[in-house]
């Protein structure tokens, strides 16, 4: 039997990369997020724009320890550059922090480790569809 693929190869830079990846995962996020969290989710484009910022904190400085590194990646500087990005006031990276801690995303100031990626230059998310062909 013959394997249908389709590869949608996206070209990106390392900090939108995250984004993009978010974007593509965002129904299957949402639907885990609110099974965990027993209410429904949805992740908005500024909320994901925020995470998507962490995780490239968190990618660019993955060699640290976890405490080193959280230090930075939820500390004034990055907290300040997070804001400048988005135009946000401090006030608006408060919130979208807090929804991202009360929706599970985040623990505290870390990123809970099953949401957290380290993509190397070629990174892949692959959907496998298993198509049941004794429907009725």
């Amino acid at each position: 039997m013959e394997k249908n693929n389709e590869v949608l190869e996206i070209k990106t830079s390392n900090e939108d990369f995250f984004y993009k990846y978010l974007l593509l995962k965002k129904p299957i996020l949402e639907t885990i997020l609110s099974m965990i969290n027993k209410k429904k989710v949805k992740l908005s484009p500024k909320i994901l724009k925020v995470f998507s910022i962490l995780l490239y904190y968190n990618n660019l400085y993955k060699d640290m320890n976890d405490k080193e590194k959280n230090e930075i990646v939820f500390g004034e500087e990055s907290r300040n550059k997070i804001i400048q990005a988005l135009d946000i006031t401090q006030s608006h990276l408060n919130t979208y922090l807090s929804i991202l801690r009360n929706i599970k995303i985040l623990n505290g100031n870390a990123i809970n480790k099953p949401f957290i990626i380290y993509p190397d230059n070629n990174y892949e998310l692959t959907f496998r569809f298993n198509i049941n062909h004794n429907e009725k």
